[in-house]
């Protein structure tokens, strides 16, 4: 037994000498006796609180003037402390157990007084009991701290709960318990399994270095708990929490600092906590993390002191926030569902993260293969409050396919009901009238990623009436000519850009204010001394809001407008399937398309394969992949899923023509839907499907997407290897470089072949908003582009397109979706530019007949192509058929009769937002029905023009309050089920699918059109396509010849050869002994990487192979579990990595060489030489191999680029650059616009 600690000696001595027992004085420092029963319960005081609350005890005691106090008064003193600990409002059914406290060692006790600077990781040790002990001393019997939570099962839904409650949750950060929780988990711990002193190491590590609580759980569970040793296998059940999130908190902390330290600022607590204040989620032990009051949201004089810098910087920690996550997986409709924790993320915020704190949200999504439908079969479970970690959830809405639980009171949260927190969104009484399936809808609007810019005074929103056509009538939606438009003052507008840190201002914005939403557009006056003012028309007021509060005051939120996003402009832009068909079906000649088409591969394949300049090379790869978003994306102190948001739309990407745009999943009519688990699902914790689309790596694996081989340095990302190989001095005479760069061609090339998605150079996709100025006449348009320098055919500097211009946008399903305008000069529209500017003059709105559209967020495909505008002609848009209006019905239940019938109004809310119609393929489906049916007539058949009508009222169902009828639904399918489909149609639609799963036609059980003569213009382009592609397809490995390609290169295999002629010339035994010990060391790791990939893959293809046979499933549980150390590839090669660095010891050596190497150069040498012969067995054994890229990444790209630099200059040393300044640079614009000039 250590030295007692001072502290403990004196209050103890202080005891003895009050009660005149200093004969017990001797038994504090008797090494070989017990400790006395009130020197251990002083020792569980004081670990558990602190010396403060010890020295009062003490002082309590000591002032009793009772006659008669025993030793045993001061021991029940500390027992009834101790127990107020256990239990903050009730008491437990039973004490702290104090043999618990017993077991802890005596390191656990200087744990609290030592620095916390010390490694974390140390301090987990292997608890062993007590051996039993006289009668002055507790029990021994080892009893567990804690017990899981069974006796909420019925009445709650128990993700991860105690039973009881403990003070030990009390004033920890959310993030830290949230972490634990998902460890827990992950590795299928129990509460009885964690013994309190693990916990409270936890505890300590996580608010004193919470980057080393991963690692410090997962030792605890590997060398503690299980008695294994520690290896890269023991991490691999759980990810790790995200750095950036770590980084986030600390930018947290140090605003939260800086207000602190400033004196006209006030400490915030959690009783005096703002609500427009973002709370700091990593406080210190003892400090509460502050929570954020539903109710006071005024704003002190002091605060307006701050530092204008600071006020800034803490604007912009507010655009991003924690995001708490989680998995629903539902297998049918009889298994409950079960929640799988994922790790938190740092994106945007949202006005319900803002005003209430993001750590009282968690996001339930649906995993892949979970049918929408399940979601209101297991209602009832829904509508249960969630218990996690003490706090209760409950069920708030649903936004696109993710279920949003709200915590209504936990420890150190202020109780706030589902009520009060619809009621502060969206007042009750304010929009009494409004049909509840509008109002369910409408609920997730809060929840809409944004940036808070501005807030308007209420004399500044000004409410403004729509133009209507002098014919239409205020309901006929087709005549609004500003629906979804308003305008804001360049003054506002300026301030609102500022919020973005960016001093670019754009002609119009999306966003939110209070119960609007839409577009707005900078006022066409240019002034910039109107002051701050937003006009705000009726069809963009969704509901009413901004309701004064009890104080009386105004809550800013709702008063502050929430950017979205910025105009989107793509140029230049694609054409896609709908678009061909409508636009042949126009009068577009096959033979145009073709031409098109074998242009865009042309100057696809003249990059890859012609063109003799690495950095033109480069940089087509960089824009393929998005790389320097995806590096943007992967910095720590970044605004992640906000920008991410606003680059995706302003990619204008949103083309997949089955959704316009909208969220979308597979249609429930395909059984595949239930089966198609990709093999990527295996290696993402996030469980959702993984494509090619580089907007899904961003948005579902960024964690996985951006992740380097933290031991060898390869990335994760197929583009992020080409381009680092590239700048390192490699060519496409390295064979990986080759079979790498093909592979991104073939992505590139599988986009075309899917989607169909045709490159255009005079095209565009852009914003549409209505003339302000009301100049433009009908079938008039204005647009003019900033990134068009020239024009495309005549190379005349223009920014502005003149002439006829097709317009379309998606879901573009009939003829008339698409309509020929002019575009013209008009002086007074010259300051919007990246936008298309349409009339507010004639009959209908140009917006509207465009697929019904408007300009509330609405992007706009334009074409001045000759070739496609000159033979188009326009069509009529034709009125909806009454089978249309029958196929749906309409909710016209209103929020006060519906809530009104009921006692609990809560709980009707509840169920209507559940009942809120999750995307589920319908759309897709009739879409599919469509272009099928318009392949086998024509376009004018007017039950493609029934589908079309269907596709354009699904996509905004929901918002109607339209409901599609079951019968309509069975009677569609009956009738176009069985249509014949296009060859073109069943190959795109299967390699949209993955290879693991059956066909589409097999699946669907449709009939194919084999061998049918060519028709109809997808015909023929799917025949030139594949007649073009097939020369890209044919390679096993490289799109390049083989004889072009190196066997082994020269400068990767010197380090070895020339050690082994040193070996020989020096007639070094030593040395040659010591390269042999690397050459079976490789050799070694190189077998055991290929024996384990190998077995992966069979273990997962197994896996695949079963997941879809019913007779796989017990008791609907599926009972093939992936049984594999790894989750992912990208982990085994880490793990590869890792043992391929670490091996052989260097204790091993024993030449003077190697030695001297490893103490005076760190090993340098070792490396190359262990990394240059890795490469050697490599490409003997495959040239096209990546073995030694996985393991040696970052060593092999030393060599080539010094070796580079050796011809280059004498010094042989390679252009040295950190990674923070790497991942900024990129090739300028300029710069390769003259390479291409100079190499043509």
């Amino acid at each position: 037994m250590s030295a007692l600690d001072s502290f403990i000696s004196r209050c103890a001595k202080q005891i003895y000498h009050n009660l005149k027992l200093t004969d017990r004085i001797s038994l504090l420092s008797n090494a070989k006796e017990a400790l006395p029963a009130e020197v251990i319960k002083m020792r569980q005081v004081l670990l558990l609180f602190d010396q403060a609350k010890l020295d009062s005890l003490v002082k309590k005691f000591l002032q009793t003037t009772r006659p008669n106090r025993s030793i045993g008064d001061f021991i029940s003193l500390l027992d009834s402390e101790l127990k107020i600990f256990s239990a903050e409002d009730e008491e437990f059914e039973y004490d702290i157990d104090e043999s618990i406290l017993v077991e802890m060692t005596e390191q656990s006790i200087k744990k609290r007084t030592r620095s916390l600077s010390e490694d974390p990781l140390n301090s987990a040790k292997k608890l062993k009991p007590t051996p039993k002990r006289n009668n002055t001393t507790p029990n021994s019997a080892p009893v567990n701290f804690f017990s899981t939570d069974t006796l909420n099962t019925e009445t709650h839904n128990v993700i991860c709960n105690p039973a009881g409650s403990s003070r030990l949750f009390h004033n920890v950060s959310w993030i830290i318990l949230y972490e634990i929780a998902r460890f827990m988990e992950a590795f299928e711990i129990t509460w009885e399994d964690i013994p309190f002193d693990a916990f409270q190491m936890f505890l300590n590590v996580g608010n004193s270095d919470p980057l080393q609580l991963y690692d410090t759980m997962v030792k605890w569970n590997q060398e503690v708990r299980l008695g294994l040793k520690l290896n890269a296998l023991a991490y691999t059940p759980m990810e790790r929490c995200p750095e950036n999130v770590w980084g986030h908190l600390q930018q947290l902390q140090k605003a939260s600092s800086a207000a602190n330290t400033t004196p006209s600022t006030p400490t915030l607590t959690p009783s005096s906590s703002s609500a427009s204040s973002t709370p700091s989620p990593l406080s210190s032990l003892p400090i509460a993390p502050i929570q954020l009051n539903v109710y006071n949201t005024t704003t002190t004089a002091a605060n307006e002191t701050v530092d204008m810098a600071t006020k800034k910087q803490n604007a912009r920690i507010k655009n991003r926030m924690i995001h708490y996550r989680g998995v629903l997986r539902i297998k049918n409709s009889a298994q409950l569902p079960i929640v799988k924790l994922r790790a938190p993320k740092v994106e945007a915020s949202n006005r319900f993260f803002r005003k209430f704190g993001s750590d009282r949200f968690l996001e339930l999504s649906l995993n892949k293969g979970t049918h929408p439908s399940y979601i209101k079969a297991h209602m009832s479970y829904f509508l249960k409050p969630f218990l996690f970690m003490q706090r209760v959830y409950q069920f708030l809405f649903v936004k696109d396919d993710t279920l949003v639980l709200f915590a209504t009171k936990g420890p150190g949260l202020e109780s706030i009901s589902i009520q009060q927190v619809i009621d502060w969104h969206m007042p009750i009484a304010e929009n009494w009238n409004m049909s509840m399936s509008k109002y369910a809808s409408r609920m997730s609007l809060g929840y809409s990623s944004s940036i808070p810019t501005l807030e308007f005074k209420p004399d500044e929103i000004i409410y403004i009436d729509d133009i209507y056509s002098s014919t239409g009538s205020v309901t006929d939606e087709t005549a609004c000519m500003t629906d979804g438009c308003g305008i804001i003052s360049c003054a506002a507008m300026r301030q609102i850009m500022g919020c973005q840190a960016t001093d670019e201002l754009p002609c119009a914005v999306q966003g939110r204010i209070a119960g609007a939403k839409g577009i707005w557009i900078i006022s066409p006056d240019l002034d910039f001394t109107s002051g701050n003012w937003i006009k705000i028309r009726a069809s963009q007021n969704k509901f009413k809001t901004g309701l004064p509060q009890k104080d009386f005051s105004l809550d800013p939120h709702h008063y502050t407008f929430d950017l979205v996003k910025n105009s989107i402009c793509v140029y230049p832009s694609n054409l896609n399937t709908q678009f061909i068909q409508c636009l042949s079906a126009g009068g577009v000649p096959t033979s145009v398309f073709v031409e098109i088409l074998k242009e865009y591969i042309h100057r696809l394949a003249t990059i890859v394969t012609e063109n003799q300049s690495i950095e033109v090379l480069r940089d087509w790869v960089v824009r393929m992949g998005h790389v320097m978003m995806g590096r943007w994306e992967g910095e720590t102190n970044t605004e992640k899923g906000l920008w991410r948001d606003l680059q995706i739309g302003s990619s204008g990407l949103g083309d997949d023509e089955n959704d316009s745009g909208f969220f979308t999943i597979s249609s429930p009519e395909d059984e595949s839907y239930f089966e198609d688990q990709h093999p990527s699902d295996l290696s993402s914790t996030d469980g959702i499907r993984h494509d090619l689309d580089w907007r899904n790596h961003f948005a579902h694996n960024d964690n996985y997407y951006f992740r380097l081989n933290r031991y060898s340095g390869s990335p994760a990302s197929l583009h992020e290897v080409v381009i680092r190989m590239l700048d390192s001095g490699f060519d496409l005479s390295n064979a990986f470089l080759a079979s790498r760069v093909t592979m991104v061609f073939r992505q590139v090339m599988q986009s075309i072949t899917t989607k169909y998605k045709i490159e255009v150079p005079q095209s565009c996709t852009v914003t549409c908003i209505p003339d302000p100025t009301g100049t433009l006449e009908p079938g008039e348009i204005f647009l003019q582009l900033s990134s068009r320098r020239i024009d495309e055919k005549t190379n005349v500097r223009v920014g502005q397109i003149l002439g006829d211009v097709i317009v379309t946008r998606n879901p573009c399903a009939l003829k008339s979706d698409i309509q020929k305008v002019k575009a013209v000069d008009c002086s007074a529209l010259r300051m919007y530019v990246d936008v298309v500017v349409f009339s507010v003059k004639g009959e209908v709105s140009l917006a509207s007949q465009l697929s019904g559209g408007d300009y509330d967020g609405d992007i706009v495909f334009c074409c001045w192509d000759e070739r496609i505008v000159r033979p188009f002609k326009s069509s009529p848009v034709l009125p909806e058929s009454d089978k249309v209006k029958q196929a749906f019905d309409k909710d016209k239940t209103t929020v006060g009769k519906e809530i009104g019938s009921f006692e609990n109004s809560e709980r009707v809310f509840q169920k209507n937002f559940i009942s809120v119609t999750i995307p589920d393929g319908t759309l897709g489906l009739y879409e599919n029905w469509r272009t099928v049916l318009a392949e086998v007539t024509n376009l004018d058949n007017p039950d493609v023009v029934y589908l079309g009508h269907m596709c354009s009222k699904l996509v905004d169902a929901t918002k109607q309050g339209l409901r599609l009828r079951s019968t309509t639904r069975k009677r569609d399918r009956a009738a176009f089920h069985e249509i014949p489909h296009p060859i073109w149609f069943i190959s795109k639609k299967n390699k949209q699918r993955d290879p693991t799963i059956r066909s589409y036609r097999e699946v669907n059980n449709v009939y194919a059109l084999q061998n049918a003569p060519m028709k109809t213009t997808m015909d023929y382009l799917y025949d030139a396509l594949m007649k073009e592609t097939a020369a890209f397809t044919k390679f096993s490995h490289s799109m390049f010849l083989d004889d072009d390609i190196a066997f082994k290169d020269p400068d990767l295999i010197a380090p070895w050869i020339k050690a082994q002629e040193l070996a020989n010339q020096l007639n070094d035994a030593a040395l040659k002994t010591d390269l042999k010990l690397i050459a079976d060391a490789v050799s070694k790791n190189r077998d055991d990487y290929n024996k384990q990939c190998t077995e992966f893959d069979m273990q997962k293809q197994h896996y695949m192979d079963n997941i879809g046979n019913p007779k796989h499933y017990i008791n609907s549980k599926f009972v093939h579990d992936f049984q594999n150390q790894f989750s992912s590839h990208f982990e085994l090669e880490e793990y590869f990595a890792k043992d391929f660095l670490n091996s052989p010891s260097t204790q091993s050596f024993r030449s003077n060489v190697m030695l001297f190497d490893i103490q005076a150069n760190g090993g340098r040498m070792l490396r190359n030489l262990k990394a240059s012969y890795a490469y050697q067995i490599n490409v003997n054994a495959n040239k096209y191999g990546k073995y030694c890229y996985i393991i040696a990444f970052d060593i092999l790209r030393r060599i080539k680029a010094d070796a580079a630099a050796k011809r280059q200059k004498e010094n042989g040393v390679a252009e040295t650059v950190v990674g923070p300044m790497y991942r900024c640079l990129n090739i300028d614009r300029k710069w390769l616009k003259r390479l291409i000039k100079t190499n043509p």
